[in-house]
């Protein structure tokens, strides 16, 4: 009988051992709530933090903990709730903290972000003009062919007192389209002193892209910066006036 009597103290420890493992790390359903409470809490937007309210505040009781930690005099466990902010003041700091983390993070995608006007080629393709290279819109009348130009070369119109050449660049990424349609539109785009119009079957809509995060193109076309959303094709519109195979350096007799 005395030779089993440590094997019963040994089940016992393990017991207890398994009950201090099972304890939840917040005591209390209330502690619980009022964390939740907390985090879901919308920040007002009167709250304004001035930067002198942050030398104010006295050494924080997380602060402590924390210190308290790395010197080693603490050996228990600490709680989750033991590191959220106890006062109403520290609390009101970190809303405001967050909200003008929150306008910072919106601003900064804001000024990565251009704007562009989506238009289409033939049927489906999408194509898209950043708004920063394009100076107008207009209906594609009276384009007058000129004789002895390339494919890619529609014409030329009168825009504004002056000759603007025309370029179809359906002709251009070898896109099919309805030879008979009659309604399309010009869109002038300029680099510079340069202008040149650009066919396009439809304006579709305005949108904006973030450069960072065009994917190439699968044909590495210098005339095209990236693809958008894996449907939009941005063009590059400075490419467009110095690219060798669009410049005819050749005259008509």
């Amino acid at each position: 009988m005395a030779a089993k009597k440590p094997e019963k103290d040994k089940r016992k420890s393990t017991k207890r051992i398994a009950a201090s493992i099972s304890k939840p790390v917040l005591p209390t359903s209330t502690k619980l709530d009022r964390a939740l409470g907390f985090a879901e809490t919308p920040l007002p937007l009167q709250v304004l933090v001035d930067e002198q309210m942050t030398p104010a505040l006295s050494v924080s009781p997380q602060e402590s903990v924390a210190d308290m930690m790395v010197a080693g005099h603490i050996q228990s466990k600490i709680s989750a709730w033991s590191l959220m902010p106890q006062s109403d003041e520290a609390q009101q700091i970190m809303r405001a903290r967050a909200k003008i983390f929150s306008q910072q993070a919106q601003q900064q995608t804001r000024e990565a972000s251009e704007q562009y006007i989506r238009f289409r080629l033939g049927k489906a393709a999408l194509y898209g003009v950043p708004y920063a290279s394009m100076k107008e819109i207009l209906p594609a009348t009276k384009v007058s062919r000129v004789p002895c130009t390339p494919l890619f070369i529609a014409g030329i119109v009168n825009y504004r007192g002056e000759l603007l050449t025309v370029l179809d660049l359906r002709k251009v990424f070898h896109i099919q389209h309805d030879e008979q349609q009659e309604k399309c539109w010009i869109i002038v785009v300029r680099e510079g002193k340069l202008k040149v119009g650009l066919i396009a079957d439809g304006i579709d809509d305005n949108d904006e892209f973030a450069p960072a995060h065009l994917a190439p193109s699968l044909d590495d076309n210098e005339l095209i910066r990236g693809i958008h959303q894996g449907k939009v094709v941005i063009l590059n519109i400075s490419a467009i006036f110095t690219n060798p195979a669009l410049i005819i350096n050749e005259s008509v007799g």
